[in-house]
């Protein structure tokens, strides 16, 4: 059996170096890094150590973000199977390949989403946001290099929240404040942003958070 006593410290570590902390980055990086370090000679062999250190992470890390992670990883490896002609050298090497690139296109993907939905703030609009997400703060961010002017409602109980840290160190009108209280201030507002901790493949989020509250 392959030696796996590595993975949780590895993993935990680039999350930690991550600029976001995503966990997502330490499941792609984990497993890729099972990949180079794999003796399995076969496609089942080379999947059993993936599924092996999978179960390690999910033991530790019991999260959405490394649930999917992880599935995200085994789904594409057995679709390169069948793309590549069931050559298992080729395969290696380019799960290998697309494992390293993730972190490039995911980086780029948040300037993306941030410049492309950071249009729909017209300035003087009130904000709510719900969570602690990267995304939101980066399309505020986007919006404030703008030149939009913004008053933000952070529904967070401490004021240790990066999102209202983030405001209140650039002089952002933010009003911190409880859940319970989005649906007295819900007439005021004119947007409200979430993050998603998982997107499924019809368009739905899945978050800790609870999100659905705020439709009611």
């Amino acid at each position: 059996m392959a030696d796996f006593s590595w993975v949780i410290e590895h993993f935990d570590q680039i999350v930690m170096d991550s600029q976001d902390n995503l966990e997502v980055f330490g499941v792609i990086d984990t497993l890729t890094e099972v990949l180079k370090r794999s003796k399995a000679e076969t496609m089942m062999g080379l999947m059993m150590d993936i599924k092996d250190a999978t179960n390690l992470l999910i033991e530790e890390h019991n999260t959405n973000s490394v649930h999917s992670g992880s599935q995200l990883f085994r789904q594409y490896a057995t679709r390169a199977w069948l793309d590549l002609e069931q050559n298992f050298q080729l395969l290696k090497s380019e799960l290998i390949r697309t494992g390293e690139q993730f972190r490039i296109n995911a980086l780029a993907s948040k300037q993306k989403i941030a410049h492309i939905s950071s249009r729909f703030l017209r300035d003087g609009m009130k904000i709510l946001t719900y969570g602690s997400s990267v995304e939101v703060i980066a399309i505020i961010e986007a919006a404030l290099e703008q030149g939009k002017r913004l008053s933000v409602y952070v529904t967070e109980t401490e004021s240790s929240s990066p999102v209202y840290k983030f405001l209140m160190e650039r002089n952002i009108p933010v009003t911190l404040m409880p859940i319970s209280a989005a649906a007295y201030v819900m007439k005021d507002v004119d947007l409200v942003l979430v993050g998603a901790e998982v997107v499924v493949e019809n368009g739905g989020i899945i978050n800790t958070v609870h999100t659905l509250v705020l439709l009611y």
